[in-house]
């Protein structure tokens, strides 16, 4: 997000920045403050919390991504294991037995 605030020509204290970075929350409560103090203006508040809001959502669909190859990989591999004829366990095969 860092990255992002420069190239949009944004610049802020150094401890404002820092805390930007933590969370969209921390983004949002340190943009209403610098905004109700005076320091920001409410189109940079906005456009500052957008970048916020598309950074997380960014590193969202990546995790998200990757968590649906690895179920899919486990899937395949989990497929490709599996016996191709059921066996029957010892104590199903005394249950029949006895019942014939």
């Amino acid at each position: 997000m860092t990255a992002a605030l420069s190239n949009a020509g944004i610049s802020l204290p150094s401890a404002a920045q820092a805390e930007l970075t933590d969370s969209v929350g921390a983004a949002v409560g340190v943009t209403t403050t610098l905004t109700q103090s005076g320091e920001l203006t409410t189109g940079v508040a906005i456009q500052i919390q957008q970048l916020a809001i598309d950074s997380y959502m960014t590193s969202f669909h990546t995790a998200v991504l990757i968590g649906a190859a690895v179920v899919l990989i486990a899937l395949i591999v989990m497929a490709w294991q599996m016996p191709k004829v059921s066996h029957t366990a010892p104590w199903q095969q005394a249950t029949a037995e006895s019942s014939d």
